[in-house]
């Protein structure tokens, strides 16, 4: 991203832990008027699955209840269909 995004729309939270800091970030971006690409095609590998080994595959309820407050919806997917329905 270039400065200009990272300036309007500001860092990752810190109280939002790696399971939904992409999701939380898209949809800022996305509120900030900016455009949001996204693809199933991309490929990110991590090192030895690093990211993944530490992931609560179940989620952290805490984090889906601050995505729940600030957006409505847990991922940026879900949160576009809500904005959609709303419209």
């Amino acid at each position: 991203m270039d400065r200009a995004t990272f300036t309007r729309v500001g860092y990752l939270d810190e109280l939002i832990n790696y399971r939904f800091h992409d999701q939380d970030y898209s949809i800022r971006v996305k509120k900030a008027g900016l455009p949001v690409r996204r693809t199933g095609k991309v490929v990110v590998q991590h090192e030895n699955s690093a990211t993944y080994k530490k992931m609560n595959r179940n989620e952290d309820p805490a984090e889906a209840e601050i995505m729940m407050e600030r957006h409505g919806a847990k991922t940026f997917g879900d949160w576009i269909k809500l904005c959609a329905s709303q419209s």
